[in-house]
């Protein structure tokens, strides 16, 4: 046999020992994925700034300080049609206007108002 196929063959093993190696790491631990603790919170807080922004270009255009909604913001192309309006854990955000300041709020990991893991942008100063 000569060197050149050799060395093929040994990839080839190598390459199916790792695949198989890793086969057996996922029937063994289940999925493995990879994940930063404060994913969802950044994530929630650039949906919320996404919104925000959303509704200050609205403001602007339209001369008004009053509140859009979500569909109205898709409908008149502020806002993305396939934006879901919802933070990671499912729950719609919430849209204030006071004082010439929105506020987008989110009601965080535990889907309830009100609590300590409540997200706002800009933060709510407590």
């Amino acid at each position: 046999m000569s060197v050149r196929r050799r060395v093929r063959w040994a990839v080839v093993a190598l390459l199916c020992a790792t695949a198989f190696g890793i086969f057996r790491c996922y029937l063994y631990f289940g999925t493995i994925t990879c994940c930063f603790p404060h994913a969802a919170e950044d994530k929630a807080q650039t949906g919320a700034r996404v919104l925000r922004m959303a509704v200050r270009s609205w403001q602007a255009s339209t001369s008004s300080a009053s509140c859009p909604n979500l569909a109205q913001l898709k409908s008149e192309r502020y806002l993305d049609p396939d934006q879901t309006g919802s933070d990671p854990w499912g729950t719609v955000y919430r849209i204030s206007c006071a004082n010439d300041e929105v506020t987008v709020s989110s009601a965080g990991p535990d889907q309830r108002w009100e609590t300590r893991d409540d997200i706002s942008v800009p933060r709510m100063r407590q």
